[in-house]
C-alpha cells in the first residue's frame, strides 16, 4: 500500500468513529430518558418492580461516586493542607502535593495527527 492509500484508510476510519460515537451519545440520551419515564412511572404507580416478558425492572438507588465539585479548587486544596495540619503533619503543603503526584507517570506515546489542509 502507499502512503495516500494510508491516509485515505486513516481519514475514513477517523469519519466512522466520529459517526459512531455521535450515535451512540444519542442512544444513550435516549436510554436515560426512557429509564427515567419508567422510573417516574414506578414511582408515581408505587410500585416496587415491573416485569415484561422475560425481563424484570427493579428501581434501586445507587450510590455513585463521581467527582462532583461544588467548591472551588483552590479552597479544597486548602482544606486538605488544613485536614494534613490538624492531624498533625508538619510539611502539610510539601506532603499534599506529594500525595497529588502519587500514581502520575510520565509515558511517552507517539501520536500521529492529521490536519485538514
Amino acid at each position: 500500500m502507499s502512503i495516500k492509500n494510508d491516509v485515505t484508510e486513516l481519514q475514513k476510519i477517523n469519519a466512522e468513529i466520529t459517526r459512531l460515537y455521535k450515535s451512540i451519545k444519542q442512544l444513550r440520551e435516549a436510554k436515560a430518558t426512557v429509564e427515567r419515564r419508567i422510573a417516574e412511572y414506578m414511582e408515581n404507580e408505587e410500585l416496587p418492580a415491573v416485569k415484561d416478558r422475560s425481563k424484570g425492572i427493579v428501581v434501586k438507588l445507587n450510590k455513585e461516586t463521581k467527582k462532583v465539585f461544588d467548591t472551588p479548587k483552590k479552597s479544597r486544596i486548602q482544606e486538605a493542607i488544613s485536614i494534613l495540619q490538624s492531624a498533625g503533619v508538619r510539611d502539610a503543603e510539601e506532603v499534599y502535593s506529594k500525595i497529588k503526584d502519587v500514581g502520575r507517570s510520565s509515558v511517552e506515546k507517539t501520536v500521529l495527527r492529521v490536519n485538514k489542509i
